[in-house]
């Protein structure tokens, strides 16, 4: 998934892109590393991507958890962080969980880049990082919508579980998980 992420990079960078010039902003970008400063911006623009995008991703997935009326926990491993839950909730909870931090930081991205033009480069970056990061949660969203409306979702942290009333789990996802799953999803 993470791959997949990667290879989009050039979709969501157009998507972007399109979103300042659509409301006013620039319509064309440059990366210029040799310049004087171009090593300072290429260390500070690593750094944001690697910490700061995914901080506020997580933040921002923790905010939805608490806007559905659960309790967010985080964590953290190597190359990746995240945000997860500790009891079923609908589609509709899911689906808001997963792609808040999409939504919210590709429209800042796009607001903050027409609006200002010194910032749109920065904003550019931020969103398709977190774009790309967001790979994950688009997964997650496929799945889900392929799941029955009545469908509840337990979030695992490397995964999913999904349960469907009425249906009969299978008996590893049951024992492993202590929860009645009819499949588990993991990313």
């Amino acid at each position: 998934v993470m791959l997949l992420g990667l290879l989009l990079l050039p979709v969501f960078a157009y998507a972007i892109v399109f979103g300042i010039a659509a409301l006013g902003g620039r319509d064309s970008y440059s990366l210029n590393l040799i310049s004087t400063g171009g090593v300072v911006r290429l260390v500070l623009a690593a750094l944001v991507a690697l910490f700061g995008v995914p901080f506020v991703h997580e933040v921002i997935h923790g905010l939805a958890v608490l806007l559905v009326g659960q309790r967010p926990s985080f964590g953290l491993g190597p190359g990746v962080a995240w945000t997860s839950f500790n009891a079923p909730v609908g589609r509709a909870a899911y689906l808001t969980i997963g792609l808040a931090p999409l939504v919210v930081i590709s429209a800042a991205a796009i607001l903050l880049g027409a609006r200002y033009d010194a910032l749109a480069g920065w904003m550019l970056f931020a969103g398709i990082v977190n774009a790309s990061g967001a790979a994950g949660d688009l997964w997650m969203t496929w799945v889900t919508l392929r799941q029955p409306r009545h469908a509840r979702y337990l979030d695992l942290a490397d995964g999913f579980a999904v349960y469907v009333p009425g249906s009969e789990p299978p008996a590893a996802a049951a024992a492993a998980d202590d929860l009645p799953t009819a499949q588990v999803e993991r990313a």
